[in-house]
């Protein structure tokens, strides 16, 4: 399962989607349609696989939105995709007008914007094609490492209850349905931080070639996860995602070759090291000093890539 230092599964930049979770009503024409619905549902386990966080149970206590609504509210956004589609990117959906929570969870209510991008979502909207997701990031939690098989948790796997989140974002996504998984909650955390690296990508953050088809490489195999939807297709999810999983432990490699100098035949040329360049950014190390393993995968080497893509 991939860890942070102290053991646990990653707390920061967090992102979960419900299938429903939004309802577009439209009863009033002088207000025009809103958004509402819930994003979250207190007290339900659900089993997160991913990639970048691991293979856990989790569970949202009643109360762990309350002090980032009291105190963030203002800061929140309703967006698209996590911000992340091609044609709409970070621009709102709309102001928030009710957010607090219930008995069920985090209850939401946005009047949508009357623009032409939001326009273009109303019909899907109507449609109930779209889940509702929340990116977030952890500041309290219980992780039990060595859980009970139970009726929630027939595995035994370990158990994480967060009492306390950060909210950043929320809004409609797209939620495509794993053959053989269950209705509720799944983590879309990998697809978020594959959005993340495209996008620099595509800023030319990194220009490597070899890079470049990693990164479709590993876009694709994302997409072949998703369109397993028939049938017995179950068995190849987890297939590829080891695939996905040996790829992406690739990604460090290749961003340090990508930022090496041109020119270090030359430097040794006359038996000299070349001399420090001032500008060069810093060696990253862990942060508990520990040195860096070339035989790691994900959990170890690709935390300081997505650490690169998130900083301003």
């Amino acid at each position: 399962m991939s860890t942070t230092a102290n053991g646990k599964p990653p707390r920061d930049e967090l992102v979960r989607a419900i299938g429903g979770g939004l309802e577009l009503r439209d009863d009033d024409e002088s207000e025009g349609p809103r958004l509402v619905g819930h994003f979250a549902r207190f007290g339900e386990w659900a089993e997160i696989d991913s990639v970048f966080e691991g293979h856990f149970m989790e569970r949202v206590a009643r109360g762990a939105f309350m002090k980032t609504i009291e105190e963030n509210r203002d800061r929140i956004r309703v967006l698209f995709q996590h911000g992340q589609d091609p044609q709409i990117g970070d621009k709102p959906l709309g102001p928030i007008d009710v957010l607090r929570e219930d008995s069920r969870g985090p209850y939401y209510e946005v009047p949508l914007l009357d623009v032409p991008y939001v326009r273009d979502l109303v019909p899907a909207l109507k449609a109930g094609l779209y889940g509702a997701s929340f990116r977030f990031s952890v500041l309290r939690e219980s992780f039990k490492r060595d859980a009970k098989p139970s009726d929630h948790n027939p595995e035994g796997i370990p158990e994480r209850t967060l009492h306390e989140v950060a909210l950043r974002e929320f809004g409609p996504v797209t939620f495509p349905a794993y053959a053989g998984a269950t209705a509720g909650v799944r983590s879309m955390t990998d697809e978020f931080m594959l959005g993340r690296y495209r996008s620099a990508m595509l800023e030319q953050r990194f220009d490597n070639e070899d890079l470049s088809t990693l990164a479709q490489m590993i876009e694709l195999g994302t997409v072949y996860i998703d369109e397993q939807d028939d049938p017995g297709d179950e068995v190849n999810v987890p297939v590829m995602q080891g695939v996905v999983k040996t790829l992406t432990s690739l990604l460090p490699y290749e961003v340090s070759e990508d930022e090496a100098p041109e020119d270090e035949d030359e430097s040794a040329s006359d038996g000299r090291s070349a001399p420090a360049d001032e500008h060069a950014a810093p060696s990253r190390a862990p942060a508990d000093g520990t040195p860096r393993t070339t035989g790691s995968t994900w959990p170890k080497t690709a935390a300081d890539v997505w650490e690169e893509l998130w900083s301003p």
